[in-house]
């Protein structure tokens, strides 16, 4: 029942639909857990470095030429002239800090124009999003979504009123026609693409796919 899920929005709706395994992750909070984690194990991470051309084996860059057994290529929209067909979709998001409201797991509303969610982080702060623009302009959040976004976080729970905004953030997902991701490969390079609006949540799933393909095993799924 709404009331011990969410007791904080038991006056405002009647009910509601729980999804108990639905998952949710920190983007950033898991980048920098996976730098420290590879610093730990001796790996090297090389930043702010272009990529030229990739090859089986091989990766070219503006700062050098790296050789390796695999090369996975996760460039996302910089791998544009490899992929016929992507493109990518602006999505705006905002973090707020909004102390008087209290939710316990993710909450989303279902409007007939953009799925809204409002996803809780620690010490009152919450991520809202997310708008899903057919468009690959480099600009901040726009008005219009500025206010949606706002005025259904207030419909939800009038204590974002009281909050502020921290930060806002655009980008673009790459995406394919049919918005589904694709992994192609040979002998020394796999290419991922195309994850969309959910990139983070399914990649372990194409980890353990790609783990095949090194192995020499054959994968499943969409691979």
């Amino acid at each position: 029942r709404l009331e011990f899920l969410e007791p904080e929005l038991d006056s405002r709706f009647s009910n509601g639909v729980y999804f108990p395994s639905e998952g949710q992750i920190d983007g950033r909070g898991l980048l920098h857990a996976l730098e420290k984690t590879f610093a730990e194990d001796g790996r090297v991470s090389r930043h702010e470095n272009h990529v030229e051309r990739l090859e089986p084996g091989v990766v070219r860059t503006s700062s050098g030429q790296v050789a390796c057994d695999w090369v996975i290529d996760c460039r996302g929209l910089a791998a544009k002239l490899d992929w016929t067909g992507l493109r990518g979709v602006r999505g705006e998001i905002l973090r707020v800090f909004a102390p008087e409201v209290l939710l316990n797991r993710p909450v989303r509303l279902m409007h007939p124009r953009y799925p809204l969610y409002i996803a809780p982080r620690p010490n009152h702060r919450f991520v809202i999003g997310a708008t899903c623009l057919e468009d690959e302009v480099e600009k901040p959040v726009t008005i219009r979504s500025m206010l949606e976004l706002l005025t259904s976080a207030f419909s939800i729970h009038p204590g974002f009123a009281e909050g502020w905004i921290e930060e806002s953030v655009t980008g673009h997902r790459p995406a394919l026609p049919d918005n589904l991701p694709c992994v192609r490969y040979r002998k020394g390079l796999v290419r991922i693409n195309g994850l969309y609006r959910h990139g983070f949540l399914l990649a372990p799933s194409l980890a353990e796919g790609v783990a095949k393909i090194m192995d020499g095993e054959s994968p499943d799924g969409a691979f």
